[in-house]
């Protein structure tokens, strides 16, 4: 079982290079002195110091003071930088810092402060330090804001491992959400500090320097998404493990590090951008676009815009972060805003040399979310003519009524469609037909899309009478007989209605006599309502009776017999003095079991 060592055991370093006696005394006479009692530093303290001791198996020298290589680095954070400029104007650094504070943690000693130690624990000591953190910070402010980070890798000093045998320790890192000091930080007062984690990598057990990626960190801290505090870094704490690592601290030469390589693009000159005018009124949901455009200096090209923050405000209250570092240049803004409310947008650019340019004037336009109304208005009751005009009107609270849609129905059929997305609000139906009643029913659409619902019920209808109409009652009493009042004529009597701006000049009574055909009777005069029909005086008998009266009219028109308009002037009655008619005709079902039998 080999260990590996940052410098060889202490026999061999003493044998090896006799000027390192001076050191070696040094740490024999502080040891001694600490079992002695006669130095007393914090108690706590020196059992760490005895722990990792004898642990690791190499100097105890926790408070050694950087001297020689290691106070040079420690002097000054950045170790070397290269810049190049680019055919484009760009300039490529790349630069590495050591860092500018470093410490690390033990659970085991909650209130002791590792910060000028030679080493950095990590892991799990068992039945020493216990569980152990890292702290470090690397001081990156000299990299302007406006860099691009191309990439970025920490580099840190391996220099021992436990087990001997152990594989690669996944580590993770915390952004530290506060400043430290690296002579003041202890377990107690620094673990909780740490915020939000991302992987740093894997370190496999080599000795020697180790690394990995950064980039996201670097990033963060040069953008100023993240505040730099440094990192809170944790290893494999599993106390059955006993994992853990030494890594070399600021106080030796071989300081943890960080590389980073990034480039200014010569665009200084900020973008800008603007919300595309909104129309006055808006529907619930509806679409918002913004465009951008990128500037540089005299001899440089723009780099282009990166992305866009979008606000909002309604009613003129705070502004709202709607649209963060988007790519996109329009978004549907959907829902957050009542009917009424005037919602307000600004939106500013950032370019990919980080230039972030400045708010643009806002944009508003009113919320409407309510539909309109629409209504036909009034009909007159009957129409003298086969065309007549219907007319409508609509109201809307906000935008105002873009179109109409108007339905019509005849004699309570299916609803069709009359006029569609019409800004007119009347029309003019021509070919109706006498005698058909027609229904009508409107909505309306605003100028942003809200669309009304169709009424369930018609809110205009009318009937069509372009020719005079009877109505004959009922024949009362329907059959007669021997013993009925009057056997010798039948009463009939009807009712007449004619166009507007026409009278009834006449009536023309008609009668059939046992379907022997259609005979006309008497005419009368337009005032006459009622008669009595003398079947006997006329030489008829028992027998069925049917009557069609027809009008005609001021204009000339008479009403057309034989349709569903004259049929309404026809009634029927059964002349029975014999009693022999009608059971035949009103209860067949009777009349036809007394003939079987």
């Amino acid at each position: 079982m080999t260990l590996h060592h940052p410098t060889p055991p202490l026999r061999s370093a003493v044998g090896q290079n006799p000027r390192r006696w001076p050191q070696v005394l040094g740490l024999l006479l502080a040891v001694t002195l600490l079992i002695s009692g006669v130095i007393a530093p914090a108690r706590a303290f020196a059992q760490d110091a005895t722990a990792t001791a004898t642990a690791t198996g190499v100097e105890a020298a926790a408070v050694a003071s950087p001297t020689g290589e290691a106070a040079a680095i420690a002097a000054s954070d950045v170790v070397s930088s290269t810049t190049v400029r680019m055919p484009d104007g760009t300039l490529n650094t790349t630069i590495t810092f050591v860092a500018s504070q470093d410490a690390y943690l033990s659970s085991a000693f909650p209130n002791t402060n590792f910060g000028g130690t030679q080493n950095l624990n990590v892991g799990w000591q068992q039945g020493g330090q216990e569980a152990m953190r890292m702290l470090m910070q690397w001081d990156v402010n000299s990299i302007p804001r406006n860099a691009v980070i191309n990439w970025a890798n920490y580099q840190i000093f391996q220099t021992q491992w436990f087990p001997t045998n152990d594989g690669n320790m996944d580590f993770r890192a915390q952004y530290m959400r506060q400043a430290w000091n690296e002579s003041g930080v202890t377990w107690n007062n620094a673990n909780f500090l740490g915020g939000d984690a991302l992987p740093l990598g894997s370190i496999p057990p080599t000795f020697g320097w180790q690394q990995g990626s950064a980039t996201t960190v670097v990033s963060a801290w040069v953008s100023g998404q993240m505040p730099n505090f440094g990192l809170l870094i944790t290893g494999d704490e599993t106390p059955s493990r006993g994992r853990w690592r030494i890594f070399s601290s600021r106080e030796t030469s071989n300081s943890p590090r960080l590389q980073v390589n990034y480039t200014v693009n010569c665009d200084n000159v900020p973008p800008t951008a603007s919300i595309i005018p909104l129309p006055n009124f808006s529907p619930g949901s509806f679409e918002v676009s913004w465009t951008g455009q990128d500037f540089a200096p005299s001899g440089c090209a723009p780099t282009g815009i990166a992305n866009f923050d979008v606000d909002y405000s309604i009613n003129g209250g705070s502004w709202v972060s709607w649209q963060s570092r988007t790519t996109r240049t329009s978004a549907t803004f959907n829902g957050f805003a009542p009917n009424g409310a005037n919602v307000q947008f600004r939106v500013r650019a950032t370019d990919r040399a980080g230039n972030r340019g400045n708010l643009s004037p806002t944009v508003s336009t009113v919320v409407d979310t309510v539909p309109p109304t629409a209504t036909m208005n009034p009909l007159a009751l009957v129409q003298g003519t086969s065309s007549f005009l219907v007319t409508w009107t609509g109201s809307d609270n906000l935008s105002g009524i873009r179109s109409y849609d108007v339905e019509f129905r005849i004699d309570e059929g299916s609803w069709e469609a009359l006029v569609s997305n019409t800004q007119a609000t009347a029309f003019t139906v021509t070919g109706a037909t006498s005698g058909q009643k027609w229904e009508f029913r409107a909505r309306a659409t605003d100028n942003v899309g809200n669309v009304g619902p169709w009424p369930s019920d018609p809110q205009a209808f009318t009937y069509v009478l372009t020719v005079p109409v009877v109505v004959m009652d009922p024949i009362v009493p329907s059959v007669i007989n021997s013993t009925s009042p009057v056997t010798d004529s039948i009463a009939l009597s009807w009712r007449s209605f004619t166009p507007p701006g026409t009278t009834i000049t006449e009536f023309r009574v008609f009668y059939n006599y046992n379907n022997q055909g259609r005979v006309q009777w008497q005419t009368f005069g337009g005032s006459v309502s009622s008669v009595l029909f003398p079947w006997k005086q006329l030489g008829l008998g028992d027998g069925i009776y049917e009557f069609d009266v027809i009008a005609r009219n001021s204009a000339g028109n008479e009403t057309p017999i034989d349709t569903p308009i004259g049929d309404l002037g026809r009634a029927s009655a059964i002349v029975d003095l014999a009693d022999t008619i009608a059971p035949r005709e009103f209860l067949p079902a009777v009349y036809e079991m007394y003939q079987q039998k």
